[in-house]
C-alpha cells in the first residue's frame, strides 16, 4: 500500500513538472526544500538518523538546483545575494544534521520561508515579465 502511494505520489509530480513553467518550477523546488527540513526535524525526534540524512541531502540537493538555475548573466548582482543565501541555508543544514539540532531546522525554514511565500505571491505581471525574458534570451542564444 505504501509503495503504491509513492509511486502515485512521485507521478503526480512528475505530471506537474511537465505542465510547469520555470516559475512554478522554481516554486515547487523551494516547497521541497521546505518540506525535506520538517521532514529532517521529525527524524531527528523520533531518532530516525538515516531518515535525517537523506531529507538533508534533499534539502541540499534541491538548493543546489535552485543555485544552478540563476541568471547570472542578466542580474549578476542579485544572482550573487541569492547563490550566497542559498550557501547560508546549505552551511545551515550542514551544521544541524551533524549536530542534530531541530532548533536549527526551524530556524533555517523561518529564514527560507520568507523567500518561498515572496516567490509564490510574486504578481502575474513580474511573473510575467520573468518568463519573458527567459523566452527572449533562450531565442537569442546560439545553436550549440
Amino acid at each position: 500500500m505504501r509503495m503504491n502511494l509513492r509511486q502515485y505520489q512521485g507521478a503526480d509530480k512528475n505530471a506537474r513538472l511537465m505542465e510547469a513553467n520555470p516559475h512554478q518550477i522554481i516554486l515547487m523546488l523551494m516547497d521541497g526544500v521546505l518540506e525535506k527540513i520538517a521532514v529532517a526535524k521529525g527524524c531527528i525526534e523520533r531518532k530516525d538518523i538515516e531518515g535525517k540524512s537523506n531529507a538533508i541531502n534533499r534539502a541540499i540537493a534541491l538548493i543546489s538546483g535552485l543555485q544552478g538555475v540563476l541568471d547570472t548573466d542578466s542580474e549578476p548582482e542579485v544572482s550573487q545575494r541569492f547563490s550566497d543565501f542559498y550557501d547560508v541555508m546549505t552551511e545551515g543544514l550542514v551544521d544541524a544534521s551533524a549536530s542534530r539540532d531541530t532548533e536549527k531546522l526551524e530556524q533555517l525554514m523561518q529564514l527560507f520561508r520568507p523567500l518561498r511565500d515572496a516567490w509564490r505571491d510574486m504578481p502575474d505581471p513580474q511573473k510575467q515579465e520573468g518568463l519573458d525574458k527567459l523566452q527572449h534570451r533562450d531565442a537569442n542564444r546560439p545553436a550549440s
